[in-house]
């Protein structure tokens, strides 16, 4: 048995800092992600005023949770001619885990993400 899943995420928050790096002799861009509260961020980077009111202990936080403090997302399961379940909590919060967890293992420095442009598909 097979259950169809539609889930769209209508909004976000993003409290972080990015970082671009642009190689126009190698047609590449880098991404990566500066989280404040990193003991191993660059010296370079510098920390931000914090003028906004607290939602969590930020001390306690993941990355992922500093970074993406509201994720905002929509589901449905099940087929439209039938019963549909809306806005299922633990599906939205199962996908708010895994996007956070994502973004904090794949961009938040010293990760980082290559974007390579400009090359000729046909060859």
């Amino acid at each position: 048995m097979a259950l169809p899943i539609r889930l769209t995420i209508v909004g976000f928050e993003f409290d972080g800092e990015m970082v671009v790096a642009y190689q126009p002799s190698r047609k590449q861009v880098h991404l990566c992600i500066l989280d404040d509260q990193d003991p191993y961020r660059p010296a370079s980077a510098s920390k931000r005023d914090e003028k906004q009111p607290k939602q969590f202990d930020k001390d306690k936080a993941t990355a992922g949770m500093r970074l993406l403090p509201q994720i905002f997302i929509e589901s449905e399961i099940g087929q439209a001619d039938k019963q549909v379940l809306r806005n299922v909590s633990r599906v939205e919060r199962f996908l708010q885990d895994m996007i956070r967890t994502t973004l904090e293992e794949e961009l938040v420095f010293p990760n980082f993400h290559t974007i390579v442009y400009g090359e000729d598909s046909a060859t």
